[in-house]
C-alpha cells in the first residue's frame, strides 16, 4: 500500500525533515492552481526551501508584479490541475504512469518559461536563454503527488550513476527511466522519497572532493555528473522538461 497524505504530513519516516511535512500539508490543503495567489505561495515556499526558485537568474522585471505571482497567474490559467488529476494519488511511480509524469513535468517547465519570458526585460533579447527549471518542476510536482514524481537534482543524478545506471540522466525523461530501473532492484517497500534519500546520499559522496575514486562505486570520479552551464540554462529554442538539467 502506498503512503497516504496523513503519512507524508505527520510521519518523519515518510516525509523526512519537518519542513517537508509542512510542504506536503500545504499541497494537500491547497492542491489546486485556480488561485494565482495560492499558486504563487506554493512556488515561493517550495522554491526557497529547496533552493530552486524560478526567480533565480530571471533578470530584471518589466512590471512591479513579482515573478512568482506572474507564474501563479500562468498556472491559474493552465491545464496543470487537469494533468495532475489524471495521476491518482495512490499511484506509485512506475513505467505505467511514466508518460503522464514526464508530460506534466514538461508542461510545468514550459509554463514557467512562458511566464518568465513575459516578465523579464532580458527575455526580450532574441538571444535570451531561459534557466533550466527541470529540478524545480520535479520538486514542485513531487509535493503534489509524492508517490508519483521522483525528485531530480544533481546529487540524485550522480547517485544513479554511482549505483550503476548508465543511461542519460540529464533530462527528466532519462532520469525517470533510470530511476524506474533502479527501483526494480529495490523490492516492493519503497517510495520516490525513500529512494531519493538513498540516491542523494550516494550522489553527495560521489561528488565529494578528495579521493580520486568514489568510495562507494570505486569508479574514477571523472565519470561523475558535473554542474555547469548545461545544468543552469535550457536551450534557447526549447521550453519543455526535456532540456539538460
Amino acid at each position: 500500500m502506498t503512503p497516504t497524505w496523513t503519512d507524508y504530513c505527520s510521519n518523519e519516516g515518510f516525509a523526512g525533515p519537518f519542513e517537508n511535512q509542512i510542504l506536503y500539508a500545504m499541497c494537500r490543503d491547497h492542491p489546486g492552481h485556480d488561485s494565482s495567489y495560492v499558486a504563487a505561495g506554493k512556488v515561493t515556499a517550495i522554491g526557497r526551501i529547496y533552493a530552486a526558485s524560478p526567480a533565480r537568474g530571471a533578470g530584471k522585471p518589466m512590471t512591479d508584479t513579482p515573478l512568482v505571482r506572474t507564474i501563479g497567474e500562468y498556472l491559474a490559467n493552465s491545464k496543470l490541475d487537469e494533468m495532475l488529476a489524471s495521476i491518482d494519488f495512490g499511484s506509485r511511480f512506475s513505467p505505467e504512469i511514466l508518460e503522464s509524469v514526464v508530460s506534466a513535468h514538461g508542461y510545468l517547465v514550459s509554463e514557467i518559461v512562458a511566464a518568465t519570458r513575459s516578465w523579464s526585460r532580458e527575455a526580450q533579447d532574441g538571444n535570451w536563454r531561459p534557466r533550466n527549471h527541470d529540478s524545480f518542476a520535479s520538486k514542485y510536482l513531487h509535493f503534489h503527488r509524492p508517490n508519483a514524481f521522483p525528485i531530480m537534482d544533481k546529487f540524485a543524478r550522480a547517485g544513479l550513476k554511482c549505483v550503476g545506471q548508465t543511461g542519460n540522466v540529464s533530462t527528466y525523461a532519462g532520469f525517470c527511466d533510470a530511476f524506474a530501473q533502479y527501483a526494480q532492484t529495490q523490492g516492493d517497500d519503497w517510495t520516490p522519497r525513500s529512494l531519493d534519500t538513498v540516491l542523494v546520499a550516494r550522489g553527495r559522496k560521489h561528488e565529494a572532493r578528495g579521493e580520486k575514486n568514489c568510495e562507494e562505486c570505486k569508479k574514477p570520479k571523472g565519470h561523475r555528473t558535473r554542474a555547469g552551464l548545461a545544468e543552469i540554462y535550457a536551450p534557447a529554442a526549447t521550453t519543455t522538461g526535456s532540456d539538460p538539467v
